[in-house]
C-alpha cells in the first residue's frame, strides 16, 4: 500500500447568524464541507471520493467545550445568534485538507441544515501514525461514539445498535487495515476480542433518524468503557500483540 496517509485534524470556530438547533451529529457539517470540495475544484473533489478510506471526510457535531461530547440527554445542539462554537474535521488526504483549510481561511459563510454560520478561525494539526501510537498495552479504555454508529453485517439487513467487542475491534481494525495494510489478521484479533474484551459501562441512546449516503438511518451515540482480561486461550504476550 506505499506509505500510510497523513493524519489531518482541522479545529474550526463558527459564529452563528440565527437562533435554532442543530442535530447533535456531525454529518450536516460534513455534508457542507463535500459541496464546498465539489464546488471549489470538482476534479481533485473526485479524486478524493475515489480515494475509499483516504478520502474519508469526517466531522464532529458542533460543540462549545474543549472537545466534542455527547450526552444522552441532547438529542439537539441549541444554537444562539452570535454565539461561537467549535468543530473538529479529521481526513487522511492533502489534498482534501488544503482544500478545506483554503476555503476557511477565507471567513466564510455556511449553511448547516438551513442555518447560516460564518467561519470566524480555522487551525491545523498534521500527524503521523506512529505519533499516535501507544508503547504500553492498555487494560481498560473508552469510546466515545459521537456520530451516531450501527454495525452492520453484509450477509443481513439487520444492524445491531449496540457496540460489542467483538464488532467494535472488527470494525477498528478494517479500517486500520484499509488505511495502513499492515494491522492484524482480522479474524485474529476477533477471536481475540471476543474472548478478552468485556464491556464495563455505558450510557448509550438512539439517534434521531439522519439521511447518510441517502439513506435514513438510526444509530446510537454516547460511550462505552472497555476491559481487557485474561483469558486461559491466550499467553500474556499474545494478549499484549
Amino acid at each position: 500500500m506505499g506509505q500510510p496517509p497523513p493524519i489531518w485534524t482541522i479545529f474550526l470556530e463558527l459564529t452563528a447568524h440565527e437562533d435554532g438547533e442543530l442535530t447533535a451529529t456531525g454529518e450536516p457539517l460534513r455534508r457542507a464541507i463535500l459541496r464546498v470540495m465539489s464546488s471549489a475544484d470538482p476534479l481533485t473533489a473526485r479524486a478524493i471520493r475515489m480515494a475509499g478510506p483516504r478520502g474519508q471526510i469526517i466531522a464532529s457535531p458542533l460543540y462549545t467545550g474543549s472537545r466534542p461530547l455527547v450526552e444522552c440527554s441532547e438529542r439537539a445542539v441549541g444554537i444562539s445568534r452570535g454565539a461561537t462554537y467549535r468543530a473538529r474535521v479529521v481526513t487522511f488526504s492533502d489534498a482534501a485538507s488544503t482544500l478545506i483549510r483554503n476555503w476557511a481561511a477565507r471567513s466564510p459563510r455556511v449553511r448547516l441544515s438551513g442555518m447560516e454560520f460564518e467561519v470566524s478561525s480555522v487551525e491545523a494539526e498534521r500527524l503521523d501514525w506512529e505519533e499516535i501510537s501507544v508503547d504500553e498495552p492498555v487494560k481498560a479504555f473508552r469510546v466515545n461514539f459521537l456520530t451516531p454508529t450501527l454495525f452492520r453485517r453484509q450477509s443481513t439487513p439487520y444492524c445491531r445498535l449496540f457496540p460489542l467487542p467483538s464488532m467494535l475491534i472488527h470494525s477498528l481494525a478494517s479500517s486500520w487495515n484499509r488505511l495502513r495494510g499492515d494491522g492484524p489478521r482480522i479474524r485474529d484479533v476477533v477471536s481475540w476480542a471476543r474472548l478478552s474484551v468485556v464491556e464495563t459501562g455505558h450510557e448509550l441512546c438512539t439517534s434521531r433518524p439522519i439521511e447518510v449516503g441517502g439513506e435514513n438511518v438510526v444509530g446510537f451515540v454516547g460511550w462505552t468503557h472497555y476491559k481487557c482480561i485474561m483469558h486461559p486461550n491466550w499467553s500474556p504476550k499474545e494478549h499484549e500483540e
